[in-house]
């Protein structure tokens, strides 16, 4: 699991989760070739999700929102998303709850979770690997740097 943070490495972190300063934003978008990345943003954080999703929808992705993690659960996507990203520390379920639901099921999206950097602290970094979480976005973020994570993610799952 990588953290992606455009920032100096936080303390807050873990010490067995590595932090990277990801600034290039390379990946972003399909090219002319490969299909268009499609992303399921859960709108836990309105504002976040709103420029988020407007910036990928820029760099050629198919954005999909659901306005809760429970939401989210009920959506079937044909075809599915590539990625999905919400907020660690969710309204109605949190961000690990979610992906070890989403877990159970065949041919899970992998799934990346926001957050602020002291929110991190808490959380174990296996037990995120554990239940497939891919990568965690510490905010604020460059949106390409968050872009870059997504498309990585995205191809690598696919």
């Amino acid at each position: 699991m990588t953290i992606v943070n455009p920032q100096a490495p936080s303390t807050n972190n873990p010490a067995d989760v590595p932090v990277v300063n990801a600034t290039s934003p390379q990946g972003v978008s399909p090219g002319p070739a490969q299909k268009a990345l499609s992303v399921l943003i859960i709108g836990q954080e309105r504002v976040f999700e709103r420029i988020l999703a407007a910036w990928l929808e820029e760099a050629g992705w198919r954005v999909h929102v659901a306005q809760s993690y429970r939401a989210a659960l009920t959506l079937r996507h044909d075809p599915p998303v590539d990625v999905i990203v919400g907020d660690l520390d969710g309204e109605d379920l949190d961000g690990l709850e979610f992906a070890t639901r989403l877990a159970d099921r065949p041919s899970a999206p992998p799934v990346v979770l926001t957050t602020h950097a002291p929110s991190v602290a808490h959380w174990r970094p296996a037990d995120l690997r554990q239940v497939g979480v891919s990568r965690i976005i510490l905010r604020p973020c460059h949106l390409s740097d968050a872009g870059a994570t997504l498309s990585a993610v995205a191809q690598e799952g696919s």
